[in-house]
């Protein structure tokens, strides 16, 4: 198995970030510009909010990859070799804020984990026992 290292990592990110950004746009235009008034959180936003948090949760534990590492080439699987389930899907994206410290810099206690790796892992992926490798027969 060969493992997925910061840069390609990143470039899946981002591809998945510009997707759910675009789907929250679309549902935001949907919903016919709806805002919220003040404390409550309108519609949109909380569709938002759900869609960064359950998109990865959904696509890994149901295929695998998220979109962006489908592009990129890349799945996830249990550091076993057998394929994620959404229980660990689940573990590894509840660990993703922590990942995510400090928030002024995101990522950087992630990159900083996965780089110390030798097995390219995050806090998420560790807990959890995932690792992120190549597709058989595609190359990075």
């Amino acid at each position: 198995m060969e493992y997925i290292g910061m840069g390609p990592r990143i470039i899946a990110g981002l591809i998945d970030l510009v997707i759910i950004l675009l789907m929250s746009v679309i549902i935001t235009l949907l919903s016919g510009l709806a805002t919220s008034a003040g404390m409550q959180v309108s519609p949109p936003t909380f569709i938002a909010v759900a869609l960064f948090f359950f998109y990865p949760i959904g696509f890994e534990g149901i295929l695998g990859a998220t979109i962006g590492k489908m592009i990129m080439g890349q799945k996830i699987v249990k550091t076993n070799g057998f394929p994620i389930d959404l229980p660990a899907a689940i573990v590894r994206n509840l660990l993703r804020p922590i990942d995510a410290i400090p928030f002024f810099l995101p990522y950087l206690t992630g990159l900083i984990l996965i780089q110390s790796s030798p097995k390219q892992q995050r806090l998420g992926d560790r807990i959890a026992k995932t690792i992120v490798v190549s597709k058989p027969g595609r190359r990075r």
